[in-house]
């Protein structure tokens, strides 16, 4: 995006030569300065905050859980519900 919004700066018309300059300084100042120094900077200075979550959120969200779901229990032969076997 900076080498496109860059080649602006080589067309001949002056309000197209602004835009590219501000749009091209921008990206490299959001890319460079602030999402690979300032945010890594500022998440580990906050910490575990940065993970909070409002208890009003917290009970309107959905509970998925994609990483370690529980299992689910395994029927015998009987009909009857067994919990699922471990190893």
């Amino acid at each position: 995006m900076i080498l496109v919004f860059s080649s602006f700066l080589l067309g001949g018309h002056h309000l197209l030569q602004e835009f590219g300059f501000g749009l091209g300084f921008s990206v490299l100042l959001d890319a460079l300065i602030i999402r690979s120094l300032l945010l890594p900077a500022l998440m580990h200075l906050i910490g575990p905050a940065n993970w909070a979550i409002p208890a009003w959120l917290d009970r309107v969200l959905p509970r998925l859980d994609i990483e370690n779901p529980k299992p689910d229990p395994v029927t015998a032969p009987g009909g009857e519900i067994s919990p699922a076997p471990i190893g």
